[in-house]
């Protein structure tokens, strides 16, 4: 008979803390940021940055693997750093080394830093365990080493110069010349090959060979950080993935302009997301400066082919550097050089032989036609419109406009930046009537067409290509991108007929309140469902529009959220966006009217602000 316990009678008695149960519970992972780690929430994974960061408006620190030495009770160390083991745990099952061994080794350590004839002499073996505390072999430290002698540059190991000689971009800058005192403290992170967001042809590139340390760091940071915030849609077709290769393989040819660009791009990219970097800033300026020196050497070259391409992705790195910056003259001198180097180009076309070629002339027509919409270039001939710059309907403009991917790095499509453009030549001929008063006019073709067109006709990208099949086969994580894409593209659309009705119609705030919502929601939508950078020109063409209080909280917020991705520009578009809506009160109750019913000319307050912004 068994008793109640479970032990047959007369059996003794087991004691409780002598049963062994089985170990139940979960193990744990270390997974997502370490942002999200520290404040004990779910993390969703997503790079470049994860949502619940994203949402509440913190620093996403990455996913990295962060190391720290720790006391010995295990207990005291950083909350967003793993521990590390004890040191004397590291040779735990390695056998100690013999005197001679010991002295070999090092020995060899000490051959490295020889002649080349000892380096080849006496190469280090792969198991010496001395080569963690090997020095940087190359460098701008070797300058300070006491030898006196700097470093050639040459493709095979790019160097950086002390001084860096200012090339003359007119008066209107203020950066100044500066030295490059010690780059030691660059994390000297590599690009890991098969490295799941850099393109293929980077992971097989041979070029990754000659670059060194520091300059793979910012080369690897460009491409994860920066390109995916270069356009609102990011995948493996994102064009700005090309650019990085054609500049590793242009340093074999001893041209480094377009890579220094980059990095300088980069390492000001960190600079802004970092709070208090201003040695990473300087890295910037200082890479910044040495590109536009090399390119001078060359911007007088008439090559085609992959000279067009990389002398005019330097410049538009140099007008983004600029936008990153905030500087809102700088940018327009790199805008004019560029140009006019595209016109030198016109007769041959590198555009129509060249997909990079394409994509390139593409940002600046892009930029060109949003430019138009906060000012009038009338006596700019240095920046003529492009539907203005010949007769010939198949001229520049005609024929990058004429591919259906026009327009899709700004997260729109070409027959929204025509209909863009034809609003901007519309708003032209009208200030040059004598009479201001707007009448009673049909909406441009163009426009029409853009209202009446459906979403597929909007976007034929998407159904067209691979890429986009590949996308829909997975499932909601696709259809909530196809969403996000979709509903940056109706922003556009809608702040398109927005832009028409302030400059031609000339109608106030409450006529226009339903499509500034609507606008506004779209793009809250686009930032729910996406990780991208979304375009401004559509949030700042409907928020000069914003006078209720619900529709100014989304523009701020949305502004708060898109001023994360290191563009200081937007903080002025917002600082612009907040004198509009200043003028508009004071205007309301100086006349006694209703904040709806007042119209601010917010062109003409850029105008009397001296702003030349650049909506991107």
């Amino acid at each position: 008979m068994v008793g109640h316990a479970g032990r047959k009678r007369g059996e003794p008695k087991v004691p409780e803390d002598s049963i062994s149960y089985p170990l139940t519970g979960t193990k744990r992972t270390f997974t997502g940021c370490w942002t999200c780690r520290s404040r004990k929430v779910k993390c969703d994974d997503k790079v470049p940055y994860c949502t619940p960061c994203t949402k509440t408006g913190l620093e996403c620190t990455g996913y990295q693997q962060n190391l720290v030495w720790v006391s010995a009770d295990q207990k005291t160390y950083r909350h967003n750093a793993r521990r590390l083991l004890n040191p004397t745990l590291t040779w735990e099952n390695i056998p100690p080394l013999s005197e001679v061994k010991l002295e070999k080794l090092i020995d060899q350590c000490d051959n490295e830093y020889g002649s080349e004839t000892d380096r080849q002499a006496s190469s280090p073996t792969a198991d010496n365990p001395f080569h963690v505390f090997r020095a940087k072999s190359c460098g701008p430290s070797e300058s300070h080493s006491g030898s006196g002698e700097s470093a050639q540059e040459s493709p095979e190991s790019i160097q950086l110069q002390t001084s860096i000689v200012i090339p003359d971009i007119g008066s209107d800058t203020d950066v100044v010349e500066s030295e490059i005192d010690d780059y030691s403290w660059v994390p000297t992170v590599a690009v890991e090959e098969g490295e799941e967001s850099l393109p293929l042809a980077l992971q097989t590139s041979p070029q990754l060979d000659m670059v060194t340390s520091e300059h793979a760091y910012l080369v690897h940071h460009y491409i994860t950080r920066v390109v995916p915030m270069l356009t609102p849609t990011h995948n493996t077709k994102n064009p700005w993935l090309r650019y990085p290769t054609i500049a590793l393989h242009n340093c074999m040819l001893g041209q480094t302009y377009l890579l220094h660009a980059m990095m300088g791009h980069a390492a000001i990219f960190q600079g802004n997301t970092e709070e208090n970097n201003v040695s990473m800033h300087k890295i910037g300026i200082e890479f910044y400066l040495k590109a536009m020196a090399e390119l001078r050497k060359c911007i007088d070259s008439d090559r085609g082919g992959i000279e067009f391409v990389s002398v005019l992705t330097t410049m538009l790195t140099f007008l983004l550097i600029e936008t990153f910056q905030g500087n809102s003259k700088n940018w327009k001198l790199h805008f004019r050089a560029a140009w006019k180097f595209i016109q030198q180009h016109r007769h041959h076309k590198p555009w129509d032989k060249s997909e990079d070629a394409w994509y390139v002339t593409q940002s600046f027509c892009l930029l060109r036609i949003q430019y138009g919409t906060t000012t009038s270039l009338e006596d700019d001939p240095e920046l003529r419109d492009p539907l203005e710059l010949s007769g010939d309907p198949d001229d520049l403009y005609g024929t990058v406009a004429s591919n259906p991917l026009f327009g899709d790095t700004l997260g729109s499509c070409s027959l929204i930046m025509e209909s863009i453009a034809e609003v901007n030549r519309l708003a032209r001929v009208q200030s040059r009537e004598a009479d201001a008063q707007p009448t009673a006019k049909p909406l441009p073709f163009r426009l029409v067409r853009m209202l009446t067109a459906s979403q597929e006709d909007l976007e034929p990208y998407t159904r067209a290509g691979p890429e986009y099949g590949e996308v829909m086969a997975l499932g909601a994580v696709a259809t909530g991108a196809k969403r996000a894409r979709g509903a940056h593209l109706q922003a556009y659309k809608v702040a398109t007929l927005i832009y028409y009705y302030q400059v031609c119609e000339r109608l106030v705030p409450r006529d226009l309140a339903t499509y500034v919502t609507e606008v506004l929601d779209c793009l809250s939508t686009y930032v729910d469902g996406s990780d991208g950078n979304p375009t401004l020109w559509p949030a700042f063409i409907a928020g000069v529009e914003a006078y209720t209080d619900e529709d100014k909280i989304k523009v701020l917020d949305l502004f708060q959220i898109t001023s994360r991705t290191g563009m200081r520009s937007r903080v002025k578009m917002l600082s612009l966006l907040q004198r509009i809506w200043e003028i508009r009160s004071l205007t309301a109750m100086t006349t006694g009217k209703d904040p709806g019913m007042v119209r601010v000319d917010w062109r003409q307050v850029i105008q009397d602000m001296s702003v030349d912004i650049l909506i991107v």
